[in-house]
């Protein structure tokens, strides 16, 4: 048996060196380096059970991590005392098996070994696939982190289902298996179906290693339960695992659209590369490139649209000869928006646009979302952009403006232009970037004023409040939304809240326009067509890409009224000019959560990636961010698509 302990021996050196060469740790994990400060708020008694091997990561303790490397083989010497004791195991396990239990701490779905170290070792040199071991559970405090999410809802399966194997990346996935399976959701399954259920769940993991799906950035979890919502468990029961094979093939574009890629952000234009003779005779872009863009309202009914046809128009004229467009509106009959039935009904009008012709689409809308990945993922030759924040997917690319840029001016603007310290400030939607425009707003008007509050007001609840900013005596200047629709225009009363827009100071009753946010989608669509037609625009092809241009690449921009005094013109202008050179950055400083948690220090900035996901509101915000239920039905399917809840 020395020969074995020498095999290991040489598989535990190997895996040390490969990564100490990757410059990662190369023992043994200790869970409590693992857990470090993190409250830990109970220990619980799970007992004796059957656990996987491969989810046994480490070692209780960190005095025991340097005998082995990081997948558990051995690390020293063949003549010591540590090798003859893992000799005398490996003899044992071979002649009548290894029977004693192996004492564990759990901690989110991981095994860390309290006794038996050389059991597991042994165990994993054999290739077996679980252990029995005596578990006891260390539960952390609840955070709003998604992976602290999904462990609490493993845990309240594990419950139910006393299964380990099942690890899913996705919040909301343990609740959807469980309604999947014929087992009333909130009955414990016994034996006989948990033994029926791992049949099924191993085949699959075995078709998975056979599948082209085996190399997604996904947990064999996420894609089962792909697979299992879309043939159903009875159907997946029957299957031998050849027949699994040909499901995940059937189903690997579903597979696909779960997969999550880390989101890289483009904050500005990439300079045009410079290309030498032989590199543009063979690598240049097309000549002629046919844009389609989608709408999923008419152009004369959402001044969202309008501003992107505005766009379109722009990009034609300034590619006059290369470039091609169409506008082309398409909807639902469904006010499902999420439902399977619409995103059907919406992926097929958008294939239909694919069929003739089109090389780039533009979906300027997150409710296209998901048509969207579909077309891109049917269609890999057709560039595919969708207008939203943080796509997690490779295969489409999302693209946006740092509106917040303008709205920390708007709110310096209201501060100086407000008579007393409350200001108003009305949203629509509490999806991705809406609380970064909240939070810069409120942020630019304690910047003039250090006072001032802004009283929040979401047009989009059930129940709206009361007595709405727009009428209220102590408030005197409000920010209304960034752009109203031609057909609102044509409208006659200069009161009607649906024209009111931008940032608006009350007037003898009426409601005055001092200053307008801006988006520019012309400049951004003539930039990223440059990007395709010089060439450069599947350099990315294998990241995340999403575009979050703002006032420096002149895809935001903010309009100041003749109203406004000259010194709040120049104010503004001053930051505007600021906010472009890169001298101010709007979320750069001390900035404080309404809980009073303290986010930045003075010096410090919050990274893009935290801006664009904002989930909270600074100090000085009067109001909330209301929950999915607290929503209108017909903005709830748009919240569920971008949410930041």
């Amino acid at each position: 048996m020395i020969e074995d302990y020498e095999r290991a021996l040489k598989l535990g050196k190997k895996e040390y060196q490969r990564q100490v060469s990757r410059g990662s740790y190369p023992y043994l994990p200790a869970m409590e380096d693992v857990i470090g400060t993190t409250p830990i708020v109970r220990e619980e008694s799970v007992g004796l059970c059957g656990i996987p091997i491969d989810l046994i990561v480490g070692t209780a303790y960190a005095g025991r991590t340097n005998s082995f490397a990081s997948n558990f083989m051995p690390l020293l010497d063949a003549e010591s005392e540590f090798a003859k004791k893992w000799t005398t195991l490996s003899k044992a396990h071979v002649e009548e098996g290894i029977h004693d239990a192996i004492k564990v701490y759990e901690y989110m779905n991981h095994f860390y070994v309290v006794e038996g170290n050389k059991r597991v070792s042994v165990l994993r040199y054999y290739g077996a696939a679980s252990v029995l071991a005596t578990v006891v559970r260390k539960i952390p405090k609840r955070t709003e982190e998604p992976q602290n999410i999904i462990y609490y809802e493993f845990m309240d399966f594990y419950t139910i289902t006393r299964i380990y194997r099942i690890i899913f990346s996705k919040v909301g996935s343990y609740q959807k298996l469980l309604s999947l399976v014929p087992v009333d959701s909130s009955e414990k399954w016994d034996d006989e179906f948990r033994q029926d259920f791992l049949s099924v769940y191993y085949r699959f993991e075995s078709a998975l290693k056979k599948s082209e799906a085996r190399d997604l950035d996904l947990t064999t979890a996420d894609m089962f339960l792909v697979v299992l919502e879309k043939y159903g468990f009875e159907a997946l029961d029957n299957l031998s695992t050849d027949e699994m094979v040909g499901r995940i093939h059937e189903s690997i574009d579903e597979i696909k659209i779960e997969e999550i890629h880390d989101v890289q952000v483009a904050m500005a234009p990439e300079a045009p590369s410079h290309k030498n003779f032989v590199e543009k005779l063979f690598k240049n872009g097309p000549s002629n490139v046919k844009c389609a863009f989608v709408y999923n309202k008419g152009v004369q009914d959402s001044g969202w649209v309008y501003g992107h046809e505005l766009g379109r128009l722009h990009l034609e004229n300034a590619y006059a000869g290369r470039v091609t467009t169409e506008k082309f509106e398409i909807s639902t009959t469904n006010m499902d928006m999420d439902s399977e039935e619409a995103i059907e009904e919406m992926t097929s009008s958008m294939e239909e646009i694919v069929s003739q012709g089109y090389q780039v689409i533009f979906a300027t809308t997150r409710e296209l979302i998901e048509p969207s990945l579909r077309v891109a993922l049917a269609h890999p030759d057709v560039i595919v952009l969708n207008c939203s924040l943080n796509m997690p997917h490779k295969y489409v690319r999302t693209y946006y403006g740092r509106m917040y840029e303008a709205k920390f001016i708007t709110g310096a603007i209201a501060a100086a232009m407000s008579e007393g310290d409350t200001i108003g400030y009305i949203a629509d939607y509490p999806i991705y970037g809406m609380n970064a425009n909240i939070n810069a707003f409120a942020l630019g008007a304690s910047f003039v004023n250090p006072r001032a509050k802004i009283q929040l007001e979401w047009v989009t609840v059930k129940n709206p409040v009361e007595h709405s900013v727009r009428c209220r005596d102590d408030i005197s200047v409000v920010s209304y939304r960034d752009m109203v629709a031609p057909n609102q225009r044509r409208k006659h009363d200069e009161n009607d809240p649906a024209l009111q827009f931008g940032l608006c100071i009350k007037e003898n009753g009426r409601a005055i326009n001092i200053a307008m946010p801006v988006w520019n989608w012309g400049v951004f669509y003539e930039k990223i067509v440059g990007i395709i037609l010089n060439g450069d625009y599947h350099k990315y092809d294998d990241v995340a890409l999403n575009y979050w241009w703002g006032m420096d690449a002149g895809v935001v921009d903010i309009f100041l009224s003749h109203r406004l005094p000259l010194g709040t013109k120049r104010m503004a202008e001053f930051l505007q000019t600021s906010i472009k050179n890169g001298s101010l950055r709007p979320f750069c400083g001390k900035l404080i959560r309404q809980d009073g948690t303290i986010l930045s220090q003075d010096e410090s900035c919050i990274a893009a990636e935290e801006v664009m996901t904002m989930n909270y509101l600074v100090d000085n915000v009067i109001g909330s961010i209301p929950s999915i239920e607290e929503l209108r039905e017909d903005a709830q399917p748009i919240v569920k698509l971008q949410s930041i809840l």
